[in-house]
């Protein structure tokens, strides 16, 4: 095996072990000291990878939500999309892109309002310390957010916004909200259920 490749398990490894340690004792208890203990390595390795505890929230965020979303609406095509579109073919690219937008709820609601927020204030920290926010370069999903707007665009679905850039922050803006509306409250509404709700009258007016 190279050093790169066990660079790479090594890294996987400090990875898991530290979220399977913050699911169970919560963010604030769990130390990068009792990290290293649990994983088997020095503090010194675990620096190497990662520059703090939030690092680990900053990395899990980014790519297992994108892995989650793309999943969830790969699974809507192959199981939904097909009869929806057959009997409602003026509103099929909205329906995509509700159910793609959904998926970023379902996400939420998997990982907890206590991942979420760390995710938001780690980003968010960055922002005011004057550090480099990765936050919009490392939503992999976004992409196909983009393709999907741009496909409604050109079918003349949206009346109100007729500009891609402008679509996407505000699409994107009013489900930040949503997400962090259901922080504040600690989790005490389903997110899903009125996520998609709130998303579905969004762009009906759009």
């Amino acid at each position: 095996m190279s050093r790169k490749e066990q660079a790479k398990l090594t890294k996987e490894k400090i990875l898991k072990t530290a979220l399977d340690l913050i699911n169970k004792k919560g963010f604030a208890s769990v130390t990068v000291s009792e990290i290293c203990n649990q994983a088997g390595v020095a503090k010194g390795t675990f620096y190497v990878h990662f520059e703090s505890k939030e690092d680990i929230i900053k990395e899990n965020y980014n790519s297992d939500m994108s892995e989650y979303v793309l999943k969830n609406f790969d699974d809507f095509i192959l199981n939904e999309y097909e009869s929806f579109a057959k009997d409602n073919p003026n509103k099929s690219i909205k329906e995509k892109i509700i159910q793609f937008l959904k998926g970023e709820f379902m996400y939420a609601n998997h990982v907890g309002y206590d991942l979420i927020c760390r995710a938001y204030l780690t980003n968010l920290s960055d922002s005011i310390n004057g550090k480099k926010n990765y936050h919009f370069e490392n939503r992999q999903f976004l992409p196909l957010l983009k393709e999907l707007i741009s496909e409604g665009i050109q079918n003349k679905e949206f009346t109100k916004y007729t500009k891609l850039d402008d679509l996407i922050v505000y699409i994107e803006s009013f489900c930040r909200g949503i997400m962090t509306t259901w922080c504040l409250s600690k989790g005490n509404f389903d997110i899903v259920d009125i996520g998609e709700k709130h998303i579905r009258t969004l762009l009906v007016d759009l």
